[in-house]
């Protein structure tokens, strides 16, 4: 009911209506394509900013993969030629949003926090792993202040001289994107901080600081976090920056950092939860259970972190021997640590002679995990990153004997590891239309699960190998498995293209016969 549809173009409906908005959308193709192009002009930005009522926001896209410098510069400088308040975000996958207002622009904190918490916004920002108002921000590269200096004498993109439709076309295939974030950051970093008033305390800025660093964190951009984090500590040190600056040098794959950092922190706060929950695991990883007693013994009960500890209290009570007292711990340690805690709940049960429970226990780690490896299916790049891989590879590294954690891992590989690795690289394969290798190497991935296999992406892709090789048999019969306990929705488009080709399949069958 509040949506009115209007097919028409964008540009010539503005200019026959008297209409005016609170935000404008501008996301065309791209500024090479004829018609497109017109809407990334000066006299389109500047329609656009007709139609805005006061406070309003015209929201620009732009992509800065396969352009070069002169152009970006280029529509940069023509939107904050019409735009005086501009604010520039970026994308991992290579677009730049640009926010331009006739004033000023006000960022509330407390206001955006409340928005955002609103349950579709939320789940719409969560798809691109943005959980605060500090995610938001470590995203964002240039304001008002700087862009001059970034875009310098660069051309104006008017209607009567398209510059950029005529010469992007000529640097569609390079890449660009490094070279742009890097001149952009260079010209922000004299830049100010927008998201901060003037006269709030170095303490707030700190923890401003600290929460964008966690948004870099999230993102693997560990060099980022870690400007961030130093920037927070340089005006206001405290046990929460040399937290996050431990964990990103545990990332980088500086322990001894890492440890110095966290021990230097509860120097300043030595009741700080995150600190002590984070060497709990630095030492249990080491096998060092005793040395990691103490850190949990003085994480408060009854809060977030006493959650997030519980595993890990359950787990030091079993390698202390005490099986009855690891059961509670390991109970309430679900939450946050499954697949893991089921198995060391095995462990316990076994050791108590509970039989069945540690049956049962097995079980569902087995279950977990394969729930686990269905989720990895779909994320290569977070299985790429999984601390625990990393954890694994350092014990073996350095000869540390964990019977215990080594059967867990085993059992993690062959039942994680080892298909993934098959999928990826089938999947691979497929793209580079090698077809029979990856046939072979999903197959294999396949007999790994056994049957657990049913609905994997493996399956997924062995169909598309085989509709390619002109097998139809073995085509139908790899699409009908990949439907089997289908776990993407029905909307999926893989989803809806394995029916497809399983129904053109039946009918091909049926003339046939």
């Amino acid at each position: 009911p509040r949506v009115t549809l209007a097919m028409d173009d964008a540009r010539n409906y503005l200019l026959r209506t008297d209409d005016q908005y609170d935000v404008i959308v501008s996301e065309p193709s791209h500024p090479w394509r004829s018609g497109s192009a017109k809407l990334f002009t000066r006299e389109f930005f500047q329609l656009g900013k007709e139609h805005l009522r006061d406070g309003g926001v015209f929201s620009q896209w732009i992509h800065f993969y396969g352009i070069r410098a002169t152009e970006l510069k280029s529509v940069i400088k023509t939107f904050h030629s019409v735009f005086e308040q501009v604010l520039i975000f970026y994308t991992d996958a290579g677009d730049l949003i640009m926010l331009g207002s006739k004033t000023p622009f006000k960022i509330d904190r407390e206001e955006i926090t409340r928005r955002m918490k609103h349950r579709s916004v939320a789940q719409d920002l969560a798809r691109a792993d943005v959980y605060s108002i500090y995610d938001l921000w470590s995203h964002f590269l240039l304001g008002p202040n700087e862009i001059d200096r970034y875009v310098g004498n660069a051309v104006l993109n008017t209607d009567d001289f398209t510059l950029v439709e005529f010469q992007t076309p000529k640097s569609l295939f390079e890449d660009t994107i490094s070279i742009h974030i890097a001149e952009m950051k260079a010209a922000a970093s004299a830049g100010g901080d927008y998201l901060f008033d003037p006269d709030e305390s170095d303490a707030v800025r700190a923890r401003g600081y600290y929460g964008i660093a966690k948004g870099f964190f999230r993102a693997e951009k560990l060099k980022e976090a870690a400007e961030m984090i130093q920037k927070g500590l340089r005006i206001h040190p405290d046990a929460e920056g040399e937290w996050l600056r431990g964990r990103v040098l545990l990332r980088e794959g500086d322990r001894q950092g890492a440890e110095a950092a966290w021990l230097r922190g509860l120097e300043k706060d030595p009741a700080h939860e995150e600190t002590l929950l984070s060497l709990t695991k630095f030492y249990h990883t080491q096998g060092a259970f005793k040395k990691a007693y103490p850190y949990l013994e003085k994480i408060e009960t009854g809060t977030l972190v006493d959650l997030k500890a519980a595993y890990y209290k359950g787990v030091n009570l079993y390698f202390q021997g005490k099986y009855e007292a690891a059961l509670e711990p390991l109970q309430r340690g679900m939450l946050f640590s499954e697949p893991f805690v089921y198995y060391y709940q095995k462990l316990t049960y076994e050791k108590l002679g509970q039989e069945e429970a540690s049956k049962k226990a097995m079980a569902k780690f087995i279950v977990s995990l394969d729930d686990w490896r269905k989720e990895l299916e779909l994320t290569p790049k977070k299985f790429k990153s999984l601390q625990y891989l990393k954890e694994v590879k350092w014990r073996r590294q350095v000869g540390i004997q964990i019977p215990e954690e080594e059967r867990m891992a085993l059992l993690f590989e062959r039942l994680i590891s080892e298909p993934l690795g098959h999928l990826y690289n089938g999947a691979g394969l497929y793209l580079l239309r090698i077809f029979s290798p990856s046939a072979n190497d999903l197959e294999k991935g396949i007999q790994k699960l056994g049957r657990q296999a049913s609905g994997s992406m493996l399956y997924y892709y062995l169909g598309l190998d085989y509709k390619e090789l002109g097998d139809r048999k073995k085509e139908k019969a790899a699409f009908q498995s990949f439907l089997e306990n289908q776990i993407l929705g029905e909307k999926d488009i893989r989803v809806i293209e394995a029916r497809k080709n399983v129904a053109r399949l039946i009918k091909v069958s049926a003339r046939e016969s």
